[in-house]
């Protein structure tokens, strides 16, 4: 993901479920003007903003109230030089005229999801590197109208954190410790259901260009006050630092956090 853009979807997709396969007079083609919120990077810079780039995947859930599926976890990737994104299959979404459908879209794409009511996401247990920070993330838009034309803004369901290691020492990696790693998301009630996790509760963190700047994703939760909660390590020594008072990890939310190696952790 890149700068912020809006983006005009032209799906083409193969009509499921319910409807009819094929354009007639009843049928509406649905196009999509697809933007994000600015809440915090995916970028190598500390600008916070969000944008898709090419090459990058979303998931689509559409419903309607009455006849239940009709699009289920379409696979849609975005196109950067024709400004569009491209169904898996090529064929056109259709609707029928004037009627209402739900819209339920994520990011990143997983093609084993099936249920929009429960979707399970699991950041990277190391996020040292861009691809593996990239794929941490969790973004989610929500729509229901009976418009053509459908805006989707997709915001942040984890919580961003940000470490600043002061001083002139050499860091080797930069850990979070007791964070749970693995959401459930529920569209229905645009919210996490759960969170927990299947293995050890450490995360490595991505360096952010040359200084000492680092970076991960988590889901949201709560830190107690007083937990081994940062580990930074520098010339092979371990440095372990206690938060002073709970973290509130939330949707959304930017979390910056400063260490010095011969101090405590501040905020």
């Amino acid at each position: 993901m890149k700068k912020n853009i809006i983006l005009l979807l032209l799906a083409i997709i193969t009509v499921s479920c319910s409807v009819d396969n094929g354009i007639s007079l009843n049928n509406e083609i649905v196009s999509f003007s697809i933007n994000t919120n600015t809440d915090f990077s995916r970028t190598n810079t500390v600008d916070y903003s969000t944008s898709f780039s090419n090459g990058d995947i979303i998931g689509l859930f559409i419903y309607d109230t009455q006849q239940g599926c009709r699009y289920n976890n379409l696979k849609l990737i975005y196109d950067e030089v024709k400004k569009t994104w491209v169904p898996d299959g090529g064929d056109l979404i259709l609707k029928l005229k004037d009627e209402s459908l739900k819209y339920y879209a994520y990011y990143p794409y997983n093609s084993e999801f099936n249920n929009y009511m429960s979707i399970p996401h699991s950041v990277e247990v190391d996020q040292s590197n861009e691809t593996n920070f990239n794929n941490s993330d969790f973004l989610t838009a929500t729509s229901e109208t009976s418009e053509t034309n459908v805006s989707l803004v997709f915001s942040h369901v984890l919580s961003y954190v940000e470490v600043t290691v002061e001083g002139d020492k050499v860091i080797d990696e930069v850990y979070l410790n007791g964070v749970e790693k693995t959401l459930t998301y529920d569209f229905t009630s645009s919210s996490v259901s759960e969170i927990y996790s299947i293995e050890d509760n450490k995360i490595r963190m991505q360096r952010i260009g040359e200084g000492n700047i680092y970076r991960a994703v988590v889901p949201e939760q709560k830190i107690n006050a007083n937990s081994d909660f940062l580990q930074v390590i520098s010339g092979g020594m371990k440095y372990s630092f206690k938060n002073n008072q709970d973290l509130d990890f939330s949707k959304g939310k930017v979390i910056k956090l400063k260490v010095n190696l011969s101090e405590s952790l501040t905020y």
